[in-house]
């Protein structure tokens, strides 16, 4: 059985595309987002038991983001992932979780995050394990879902 894993987008652009982009381009940040990106990737590729996975957004984004890798190149990688789909319910719930982090009163301006509150909702209803290299803010927008009451 499968374990799905979503992966944030930047983690894709991190671990393939910053990987060409010229030393001479890259700042001490950079060096270490891409090799934490690349452990990630490498550990979940590596266990036979995890499926890789992604959103149409994730994917959107990975593609419109990378520079130094060929389009079909990075698709091709895309397209061994896993797609779950954002459906009425995800979009709901992004909704949800959008309108109590602004107007709710959790006080936390969350509109920055509008592409990570769609990919936090498709990991929670579909119970995703999910990996990113930016934790405070996908802990911003965990922090406001668990406010949210039905």
């Amino acid at each position: 059985m499968n374990n799905f894993v979503l992966l944030d987008t930047n983690i894709f652009i991190n671990a393939y595309d910053t990987a060409l982009q010229a030393d001479s381009e890259k700042s001490q940040s950079t060096l270490e987002q891409q090799k934490q990106a690349e452990d990630i990737l490498e550990i979940l590729l590596n266990n036979p038991n995890v499926k890789i996975a992604i959103t149409p957004l994730i994917r959107y984004e990975v593609l419109r983001g990378v520079k130094h890798i060929p389009f079909s190149e990075m698709k091709d990688i895309l397209d061994d992932c896993h797609e779950f789909e954002i459906t009425d319910k995800e979009g709901t719930f992004a909704s949800k979780i959008f309108r109590q982090g602004n107007y709710g009163g959790a006080n936390k301006n969350i509109n920055k995050y509008n592409f990570d509150i769609f990919h936090y909702a498709v990991a929670d209803i579909n119970d995703l394990d999910w990996q990113t290299l930016d934790i405070k803010d996908w802990q911003k927008i965990d922090d406001v879902a668990k406010l949210i009451s039905d």
